[in-house]
């Protein structure tokens, strides 16, 4: 994971603007209530810049860990409280005051997330197109009867039944393809495919038996098994080594292989397929290479190398194949991005506290975690490749700081709001022994994630 000094200017903004976003939250629905704010910080530690902010008494600061924020306010009054802060204390709030103020802050990052999304689609942002690569014989896609070039156009939140109709998401990139189909793997249901064929206008509906694969985790085997592979890229020769098989055979870039002896090439995927098959019986087999040359056919005899991996043969000839994968430009009207933000924030929230829970129960391996280090690489990539991309990382890590501040938690949003449910519950609030052993080890919790996401970081930062 390559890193740039850049990424980490584009991190503290990134940061600095979600951050602010949730105490911005706690902040607002704490005035309204009439409780008296100090500070609102972003970051932790020392304090390396303040100016007066909100009422008299009350200061914006920055301080030297950017990690996070808080907002400073009266939890409890004390003999040094002062009388014109009488009865502005959160503890003298009703309970649903007190919570509306800790909810506030996750609920400001979902909101955030919805109005990024929505502004990303509105402004336009270059999406996958997802149009499927040739499904191996066999595999679920291939059985459905989906082809190389095929697009999703729909996938179904619910699949259909004999009473209801399956309720259309829309699917406007690969990678939404890629989500829904691992949400409905670890939902171990099937799942509804609206399909449109290549040179076709209407679209047939699929429907996938991922009930059927026995597993809850969209893992190599599942893929192999559905035939999901890479987005549809045409079989173009983007690069040939020097020196290689392909080059001494007279391959050259931007050759568009049509078919390799009698075997149609639909696809890249098609083309690698058979690129390696050449040499799974040990020996070089010479192939016949139909490629179309500047409006030109040209037949090619090419000899492969044959490597050996894990007591496998395979066939290579070193070519870079495709280049990047086709892209369009997305762009919804104003209603259908805020319902299109609406639904990917939901779908996000979800599918993040689902990944939590089978992190804790061992069904997800905690790898899935990322720390600052990863972030910031990404805020960095996505900022280079223009304003939408950047919304779109932003509406995506929102929603993370959302969902993760409402785990129950101590020390986290999530945990004063078990605190209050339990108040709810008995009519009485957590004792205070309690709350500080609690606090413990929340404080515990947070130090073990993070130190896991930190790992995760540097092992991707080192090539691990």
């Amino acid at each position: 994971m390559p890193f740039s000094p850049l990424d980490i200017f584009w991190y503290l903004v990134a940061l600095g603007i979600l951050i602010s976003v949730h105490e911005y939250g706690h902040y607002r629905v704490a005035v309204a209530c009439n409780i008296r704010i100090f500070r609102f910080s972003l970051g932790f530690g020392p304090v390396l810049w303040r100016r007066a902010f909100g009422e008299p008494g009350c200061e914006f600061t920055l301080s030297a860990i950017p990690l996070g924020g808080y907002v400073m306010m009266l939890e409890k009054p004390d003999e040094d409280t002062p009388a014109a802060d009488a009865g502005r204390s959160l503890v003298e709030r009703p309970l649903w005051q007190r919570a509306a103020v800790i909810l506030a802050g996750p609920a400001a990052n979902l909101v955030l997330g919805i109005v990024l999304y929505a502004a990303a689609q509105f402004v336009g942002i270059k999406e996958l197109v997802p149009a499927v690569s040739q499904p191996p014989a066999g595999s679920m896609l291939a059985v459905a009867g989906v082809r190389s070039g095929d697009r999703v156009v729909a996938t179904s939140e619910d699949a259909a039944d004999d009473e209801t109709a399956p309720r259309w998401s829309h699917v406007l990139s690969y990678y939404d393809f890629a989500e829904a189909m691992a949400i409905a793997v670890m939902d171990q249901k099937p799942l509804d495919v609206q399909i449109r064929h290549v040179g076709e206008t209407g679209t047939h509906t699929v429907t996938l038996p991922l009930d059927t694969l026995g597993k809850d985790e969209l893992d190599a085997e599942a893929v192999d098994r559905i035939g999901l592979g890479s987005p549809y890229m045409p079989p173009v020769i983007h690069g040939v080594t020097a020196g290689g098989p392909a080059a001494r055979a007279g391959v050259r870039a931007g050759d568009l292989v049509e078919r390799i002896d009698d075997d149609a090439i639909v696809d890249e995927q098609s083309l690698m397929t058979r690129i390696r098959a050449s040499g799974t019986d040990g020996a070089a087999k010479v192939m016949q290479w139909h490629v179309l040359r500047a409006g030109n056919r040209v037949t090619i005899a090419v000899t492969p190398l044959v490597l050996t991996e894990e007591g496998r043969h395979f066939g290579r000839v070193n070519v870079n194949i495709g280049g990047d994968y086709p892209t369009e430009l997305v762009h919804l009207g104003p209603l259908d991005s805020v319902v299109y933000g609406t639904q990917q924030t939901w779908r996000r929230a979800v599918l993040s506290l689902r990944m939590f829970g089978r992190m804790l129960t061992g069904k997800a391996s905690v790898r899935n975690l990322n720390g600052p280090i990863s972030i910031a690489h990404a805020a960095g990539v996505a900022a280079s490749r223009g304003l939408s991309e950047f919304l779109v990382l932003l509406a995506q890590v929102s929603v993370g700081i959302g969902v993760l501040n409402l785990l129950p938690i101590p020390v986290l949003d999530g945990g004063r709001l078990l605190y209050y449910l339990f108040e709810g519950a008995t009519g009485r609030p957590v004792s205070t022994p309690w709350q500080t052993w609690l606090r413990y080890g929340g404080v515990f919790a947070i130090l073990l994630l993070m130190s896991l996401a930190l790992s995760n970081d540097l092992a991707r930062l080192l090539g691990r």
